[in-house]
């Protein structure tokens, strides 16, 4: 797992997270939002939000935005 930032202003973080095939996504919430870009293979996030945790598969090309404060992990 690494992760390159590239972007850091008071409500956003940007960086490149790297996780391989099968390891624990170790994220927890924090006070940024977030926008995940899947850039290669495929995975799956779950997002627990104000309408309860929902799961969605994401392939290459596919933008997901986490909101602050927001549970989140890619699995």
């Amino acid at each position: 797992m690494s992760f390159t930032e590239f972007l850091s202003v008071p409500i956003m973080r940007c960086g490149i997270y790297r996780l391989a095939q099968g390891a624990t996504d170790m994220q927890s919430s924090h006070d940024e939002d977030e926008m995940n870009y899947l850039l290669e293979d495929k995975a799956s996030i779950r997002v627990h939000d104000e309408r309860g945790e929902r799961g969605q598969s994401v392939g290459p090309g596919t933008l997901v935005y986490v909101g602050a404060w927001q549970e989140h992990a890619f699995f």
